[in-house]
């Protein structure tokens, strides 16, 4: 069939889109639909150079600021290990768009979550799915702090080596609580890279405004008022955990926080061979775990030898106490 050439360039147009529909090929220049990306497609690169708060802890939910550039409505902060995110540790609750420069990400850090570093990455949004395709991501970003814990010791205290200052006294006890007065107090209980199962307790500046100490009595009647840092050792890991009912041996630590403090054995330690340290001689501590988060902590009902690092002596000391966590323990 012969048409006139006027019409040719129409009926070479209409067969090119005819041979497209035909094979599949997609022709339409039009840029892809924002549902692809969740509200908006991104733009440019997308980059974070900052979080605040960088910690949290376990059992919370809290608003993190993302900064950084790039960003666009319906995109989604995401945190992650080893480029895999687990919402079942920690849950990305929301995420606002504020501007390019900040997206605001409400999230719930699960009780169980991974203590240690985590990576906050950006996502596009994906609609039902959650997320789409990662956009930037920044290292090490975010710290999950591991629980903390309260030590509580008797008011009541004769015959103990170990005494409180009867301060912060709550009951029965004097209680020695995380970020009250200078004290940090930690249970190392998930953290794969530092996950020695240990309880610690950290007095803090000895010559701050709001001070804690111990008082030390040896058998021989020497007494010493102390800022000390304890260390209950493998109570609670990963790998392991004492039963709920179950008493074991363990080794405690007591050392004087600060070098220029005058100390007769500058620390003490109970328990040889529980874990692997110096004290040579010296006897264990035994550990009753009461509940999921409660372990009382006695001297050895028939020896209770601790081992004074400075002389290498062996004295007569005599500890009870009790831990507990801030948070339930398997």
């Amino acid at each position: 069939m012969f048409f006139p050439k006027r019409h040719q360039p129409i009926l070479l147009i209409a067969a090119l889109f005819a041979l497209g529909a035909c094979d599949g090929t997609e022709t339409s220049t039009v840029a892809p639909s924002a549902a692809r990306f969740g509200k908006a497609p991104p733009t440019g690169s997308v980059s974070i150079s900052s979080v605040a708060p960088d910690s949290g802890a376990l059992s919370t939910t809290i608003d993190v600021k993302v900064n950084g550039s790039g960003f666009a409505d319906g995109m989604v902060a995401v945190w992650q290990q080893s480029g895999l995110p687990d919402s079942t540790q920690i849950k990305t609750n929301s995420t606002r768009f504020v501007s390019s420069k900040q997206l605001i990400a409400n999230i719930t850090i699960s009780g169980r979550a991974t203590s240690g570093s985590w990576d906050v990455s950006v996502y596009t949004g994906g609609g039902k799915s959650g997320i789409g395709s990662e956009l930037g991501v920044l290292k090490n970003a975010f710290k999950v702090t591991d629980p903390t814990a309260t030590w509580k010791f008797p008011l009541i205290d004769a015959g103990l080596s170990v005494q409180s200052d009867h301060q912060n006294v709550n009951g029965a006890t004097s209680d020695y609580v995380n970020g009250a007065c200078n004290i940090t107090t930690n249970i190392f209980a998930g953290d794969p890279s530092s996950s020695s199962g240990d309880a610690t307790l950290n007095m803090g500046n000895p010559n701050g405004k709001c001070s804690r100490r111990f008082k030390l009595i040896y058998p021989d009647g020497v007494t010493e008022i102390l800022p000390i840092f304890s260390n209950l050792r493998q109570i609670e890991n990963l790998g392991y955990w004492i039963p709920i009912g179950a008493t074991v041996h363990r080794q405690l630590h007591m050392g004087v926080i600060a070098s220029n403090v005058a100390s007769r054995c500058g620390g003490l330690v109970w328990g040889y061979g529980v874990a692997a340290d110096v004290g040579a001689g010296s006897d264990s501590v035994l550990v009753t775990r009461v509940d999921a988060s409660t372990w009382h902590v006695m001297s050895d009902p028939v020896r209770s030898l601790a081992f004074c690092k400075t002389t290498g002596q062996l004295f007569q000391m005599t500890v009870d106490f009790t831990v507990v966590s801030s948070r339930p323990l398997p």
